[in-house]
């Protein structure tokens, strides 16, 4: 009786190797084909990522309410020093005060750089607002 079971069993023995090769196999594709997938949806991603990656470039500054109010507010008051104060003796009392702390700049020159970066700032602003 023992021989007769094992030609028997051999022959389930090679029918269930032959299984479990086979679902070996296909384990083994199917892990093939997820990794192709995986790869294939990261190639997508990436040219998608490409697409839509936003062109790098410096913002420009936009014409706003408040960049104009500045340039035409720094303009008048360099303006208005030129014009206004310089005329009402704002050099001589700026020249007393300076004479106090014993600085070689008389009140004159003073008023006309604050005139100056004034009226550089209102450029500035007007540049600005253009753009």
């Amino acid at each position: 009786m023992a021989e007769e079971q094992k030609p028997f069993d051999i022959e389930e023995l090679k029918k269930e190797l032959a299984d479990i090769k086979s679902e070996l196999m296909r384990k083994e594709l199917e892990e093939i084909k997820h990794e192709k997938m995986r790869q294939e949806l990261e190639e997508l991603k990436a040219e998608q990522a490409q697409k839509h990656e936003p062109q790098r470039y410096s913002p420009l500054p936009r014409l706003s309410i408040i960049t104009a109010l500045m340039a035409v507010l720094t303009l008048v008051m360099a303006g208005y020093m030129l014009g206004t104060l310089f005329t009402y003796n704002l050099a001589g009392d700026i020249d007393k005060y300076i004479a106090s702390y014993s600085c070689p700049i008389s009140g004159s020159m003073v008023v006309a750089i604050v005139s100056v970066v004034l009226i550089f700032i209102g450029l500035g602003f007007v540049t600005m607002a253009k753009r």
